[in-house]
């Protein structure tokens, strides 16, 4: 920690794969806490290192090294872009702050043009198994920071024009995630046998398609999209041994389904794997993924119970008005999770 501290302040004319690595593994353990805040330090601090001036004669002098490094970062970055809701710590603030809509602001993916320059085709393959490191497809990735950038777009929502880009960015990450879904199918061919990679895939797939949802709708189960989804991951996760390589990765879209789930067979069956994945992973942010989502359940049992008994013996002079916006406040199934993630478990990231 010492010889990294004393790294740092001379980045711009020091590198090393071995400081790279370092530090991303600091950044997994604390990530592996579930309960630490610090790990978004050994992430900054590792952007600073991997973007120095002296980084790019060192990244070309071990290709295959520089790749797993790289790679393993945009993982990081990823996986923390879609927990806290914010764009990828590569993203000049200016871009992501200005007002033009994203559909309109389409920026080459830094990692993939690091790869690229290092003689990788990141679209195709790579010196190492890809699942060794991201555990879904790489290009299936690619969206979590597309909703990050979204998220963090919805602060611009105050008028007409800002509505429709909003709703035009929404729209053009869900027909980019279908592009890929074709292209996947068109891979598979006819073979109708799918690999616990793919179905881990088509799980992430439908929880980034109601987690668009729930940017641009909000927290409503009312729509059908959401039963959709939720069924359809509990589904496919069904799918995968306890376990399997991929099951460990399998949090995302675990908590988007659970946090949707009304139902309690599909509480049951994702309770149980979150439990088994307590005891197989070994790790505490397992747990406060499973304590997430329980506090979820929580709070619209106590909402619906609370909303019984003003029914039943409303409160005197309690205003009984309907007005709009009333039912907001009310509506026992729009829980905003992830408020209750930012607030109450702000260690927690979906990796």
């Amino acid at each position: 920690m010492i010889q990294l501290s004393n790294l740092l302040p001379q980045a711009s004319q020091k590198f090393s794969h071995e400081a790279i690595i370092t530090m991303l593994l600091l950044c997994l353990i604390e990530l592996s806490d579930g309960n630490s805040i610090r790990w978004k330090w050994h992430l900054d601090a590792t952007k600073l290192l991997i973007t120095s001036p002296s980084a790019t004669r060192y990244l070309e002098a071990s290709p295959s090294l520089s790749s797993f490094a790289i790679s393993l970062f945009d993982y990081v970055d990823s996986v923390a872009t879609i927990s806290s809701c914010r764009p990828s710590i590569l993203v000049n603030p200016s871009i992501s702050n200005s007002p033009t809509p994203l559909v309109e602001q389409e920026s080459t993916h830094l990692p993939d043009v690091w790869l690229h320059n290092l003689g990788f085709n990141p679209n195709l393959e790579l010196p190492f198994d890809e699942r060794s490191v991201y555990g879904i497809s790489r290009s299936l990735l690619r969206f979590f920071g597309k909703l990050g950038a979204l998220a963090h777009r919805r602060k611009d929502r105050a008028e007409a024009a800002s509505e429709r880009y909003f709703r035009a960015s929404a729209e053009r990450i869900l027909a980019e995630l279908s592009e890929w879904r074709a292209s996947e199918d068109r891979s598979a061919g006819n073979n109708g046998t799918k690999t616990e990679g793919q179905i881990a895939d088509a799980a992430f797939e439908w929880a980034i398609r109601l987690r668009v949802h729930q940017m641009v709708e909000g927290y409503s189960l009312a729509l059908p999209v959401v039963a959709e989804a939720v069924e359809q991951i509990v589904n496919l996760t069904y799918c995968i041994p306890y376990n399997s390589a991929v099951s460990s990765s399998l949090l995302f879209p675990l908590v988007m389904a659970g946090t949707s789930a009304t139902h309690e067979e599909h509480q049951m069956i994702i309770d149980e794997r979150l439990l088994i994945m307590e005891q197989t992973v070994g790790f505490r942010h397992v747990t406060e993924v499973r304590q997430l989502v329980r506090r979820v359940w929580k709070e619209r049992t106590d909402r619906a119970e609370n909303r019984r008994r003003r029914l039943v013996v409303p409160a005197i002079n309690e205003d009984t008005t309907t007005y709009p916006g009333r039912m907001n406040e009310e509506n026992d199934d729009e829980i905003n999770w992830a408020s209750i993630r930012h607030h109450e478990f702000p260690g927690i990231v979906f990796f």
